[in-house]
Parts: structure tokens; sequence; C-alpha cells
């Protein structure tokens, strides 16, 4: 970091413009973005999904004790909202919010808002609708058309997220690429194209160790 400011520094790039460049987090030296897994707990059962396919721990329960277990281990609202006052106290200027699925906590999404306004993002399955009034953007997840995107998340998902957030302009698409779903892309763009929604992003599976099946090749 230090050779990059003296580089910054030769092509006459003042402290001052370094400082909006890089801002609080290296004057400080805290970081001012966080991520939050609210909750392991999720409304689906996605067959690649590392939360539950991918961890031993859970190979021998069923999956209500898998949710009764990770709820178990939640922290409380109470909790919450310790660690956004502390945090924004120190320089954290904005939250990233994950599961499972985060929605079926909206009270601490809530709650986050009203510390970090705009500044919050999350990603969620799309099947609980954020409020109105929640206004940061936010990505929703697609697999693909609608039958390709049922098969992987469950019959009637996708026609359910299209219309929870075809009209919303909160909302970025964001499609995980692996073996099933790759040729995809250009379907899922005919389908939203006429939306509302800002726009679409694709990234590829981490896959588990030691297994390379659903990666692409």
């Amino acid at each position: 970091m230090e050779i990059l400011f003296q580089k910054l520094k030769e092509k006459g790039i003042t402290d001052e413009q370094r400082i909006k460049i890089y801002s609080y987090a290296h004057i400080s030296k805290k970081p001012t973005r966080y991520t939050y897994e609210i909750t392991r707990r999720c409304n689906l059962s996605c067959p690649d999904c590392y939360v539950y396919s991918f961890n031993p721990s859970y190979h021998n329960l069923s999956r209500k004790q898998i949710v009764d277990k990770v709820k178990k281990n939640e922290l409380l609202y109470d909790d919450y909202k310790k660690i956004f006052e502390k945090e924004k106290s120190q320089g954290c200027k904005s939250v990233f919010l994950i599961g499972g699925e985060p929605t079926l906590r909206m009270n601490i999404i809530e709650l986050a808002y009203s510390y970090f306004g705009r500044n919050v993002s999350l990603i969620t399955n799309g099947l609980i609708k954020i409020p109105a009034e929640l206004k940061f953007p936010f990505a929703v997840s697609i697999d693909g058309e609608v039958t390709v995107h049922d098969k992987i998340r469950g019959k009637g998902t996708w026609k359910l997220i299209f219309k929870n957030y075809s009209d919303d302009h909160r909302v970025m698409l964001s499609c995980c690429l692996r073996r099933g779903n790759v040729t995809q892309i250009q379907a899922i763009i005919n389908d939203w194209i006429d939306t509302d929604i800002f726009g679409v992003s694709f990234f590829f599976v981490t896959p588990p160790k030691g297994d390379p099946s659903i990666t692409i090749t």
C-alpha cells in the first residue's frame, strides 16, 4: 500500500486527494464495511448451498434439526443493536447482510437500515419482499429462466421472485454460474430486460474441496 501511495505522490496526487480515494479505512486503520451472517436458516433447500450441503456437522441431522440448531446460535435483536452502535461509532460506514436467508430476520434488516440507511446491502432468494420504505440496493439470486430456476430452487419460486421484484429499481439480479445453468445468461437477460431492475451480475460457483462436479470447465 505504501508503494502505491508513493507512486500516487510521484504522479502529483496530493495527500488530500489520497484521503478522498482511500478515505477513513487507511487513515484510521479500522474497517469501514462489515459483513454479518445474520442467520443460517433458509426457506429453501437448494442442492448446492454451502450452508447445508457441505457442512459435515449437519450430515446426520434432519432439516428441522439443522434449522433448530442454527436458530439457537443466532444473535438477538439487542445484540445487533449494540454491535451496530459500536461499529458505527468507530467509523463503520456500511454493512452487508447474508444468510441463510436474511429476510427471515427482517427486524435485523430494519435495524441495520436505521443505522446505515442506503449503505445497507444484502443478498436474498427473493421469496420475501423487502418493504419499499427500505431504500437500499440489494441482490436477488436467480439461476436461469423459469424451468431451470425452479428445478434448482423449487417449483413456483421464479414466478414469486418476478412478482416481488420485477418493478423494483433497488434490485440487482445475481446469478451463480455452474454446470446446469451456464447456458442461461442470455435467457436471464431476455426475461428481465424490460423490467425495472437495475442490472444483473454473473459469477462462478466455488466448489467444495475435492469435488469439482458442479464447476464450469
